[in-house]
């Protein structure tokens, strides 16, 4: 853990690393690497704000994600929200393809996908959070 600040309504929590490693004797080996990651939670007002930077290796995927969410667009939401409700944050893979996930309402979220790596969109989808985690 990097820091814990606290003033008894605003806590702020960093963690940055070279390596974190997760993996189970018959399911995916997770590597979370060159990760820092800030959260800030507001016990008055009983929201929290996230930003970070790192990679996520998955054996099962056989590749990586770099994953941003820039301090210009944290990801946001209530403390009993299921999901973030404000922000974004941009999945970075292979030759440069990303996707970029922005919450709209508590439960939909914008996906602009550049498949060419030309920094581009080249679609725009719509879904709900729990459509990518069912």
């Amino acid at each position: 853990m990097k820091n814990k600040t606290t003033d008894g309504v605003h806590v702020t929590i960093g963690m940055t690393g070279a390596s974190l490693s997760d993996s189970e004797s018959n399911g995916p080996s997770l590597a979370l690497t060159n990760f820092d990651i800030t959260s800030i939670q507001d016990n008055n007002a009983q929201t929290y704000s996230m930003t970070g930077t790192g990679r996520v290796t998955d054996s099962n995927l056989n590749g990586y994600l770099d994953f941003t969410v820039s301090t210009a667009s944290p990801l946001q939401g209530g403390l009993s929200d299921p999901y973030p409700t404000a922000g974004s944050i941009t999945l970075t893979g292979a030759s440069n393809t990303t996707v970029t996930l922005t919450a709209t309402t508590g439960s939909d979220i914008q996906l602009a996908v550049d498949s060419n790596g030309d920094g581009q969109p080249d679609d725009r989808l719509t879904r709900t959070w729990r459509d990518l985690n069912p």
